[in-house]
């Protein structure tokens, strides 16, 4: 009846093509991470530990941890993690960050985008800030290297992305066509959409697409080694980012099935304003 709320206690639903309740406007099933710093099904709130655990908003979604080096703190804002500035001279080990067990498809179409606010302490040296990664060393000859996402802050691009195809050979391409700026947020992203034995690389940024390129014969990423899938830097060992951090997505688009700028755009919608 109308009007009438029912507490059914013991009841479980089985019908799949029951709505279910997610814990995100972005999650659904294809969703591998979702994690929004700013919420607190997230992270409830105060500065991190080393170890501390970041909950993952995408149904059966895993946790991810943060790395804590005790000489380079990261600090909470009631938003997001402002993780450390290392200075001209470490920007590229990677201290502190965030860690989440490799993630990134093989050979599925995904996206991979994140939210930050830029901190440019030396513009001159602070280009190529890591943003995401799964990489072992990303400034390197490696193997195991698939994917690293940076911003930067001259060459007259947004940002960049370097991703490997599956015989490991390496592709870089910039993103936008203007450097960031200190103090500005950014949503930056980017897709790997294969078809027809190759692969189609777009970047994206603040809800819109900004650069893409297509690499013939790409059908997939290298087998990698089970390198983590790391936030804040691009890998463990290189590409340290000193800017806050407030929310990562990363979608197999090949069971979502859905269009990757759809995806970006309803992102930027949702979160624009909210950090």
């Amino acid at each position: 009846m109308p009007g009438i709320v029912q507490k059914l206690t013991g009841v479980t639903f089985t019908d799949p093509l029951l709505p279910k309740l997610e814990k995100d406007t972005l999650a659904t099933t294809g969703t591998l991470l979702l994690q929004d710093y700013a919420n607190p099904a997230t992270w409830a709130g105060g500065n991190p530990a080393n170890g501390a655990t970041l909950v993952d908003l995408a149904r059966g979604g895993v946790n991810s941890s943060v790395v804590i080096d005790p000489a380079w703190p990261v600090t909470y804002d009631g938003k997001g993690f402002l993780l450390p500035d290392e200075g001209a001279a470490s920007n590229f080990n990677g201290k502190s960050y965030i860690s989440h067990p490799s993630v990134l498809p093989v050979a599925q179409s995904f996206l991979a985008l994140a939210w930050l606010r830029v901190r440019l302490t030396n513009p001159a040296s602070d280009d190529y800030q890591g943003v995401l990664g799964q990489s072992v060393n990303a400034n390197n000859v490696n193997a195991g290297n698939q994917l690293v996402l940076y911003l930067r802050s001259s060459g007259g691009a947004r940002g960049a992305v370097s991703f490997w195809d599956q015989n490991g050979v390496k592709y870089t391409m910039n993103i936008g066509s203007s450097a960031v700026t200190d103090g500005q947020l950014v949503q930056i992203g980017v897709s790997v959409v294969y078809s027809s034995g190759n692969a189609t690389v777009t970047g994206y940024v603040n809800g819109a697409a900004a650069g893409s390129t297509v690499t013939a014969g790409m059908t997939g990423l290298p087998a990698g080694t089970g390198q983590p899938f790391t936030l804040g830097v691009t890998s463990t060992t290189f590409g340290q980012a000193k800017s806050r951090f407030y929310r990562a997505l990363v979608e197999n688009l090949a069971v979502s099935n859905r269009n990757p700028l759809t995806v970006v755009q309803q992102d930027w919608a949702a979160n624009n304003g909210r950090f």
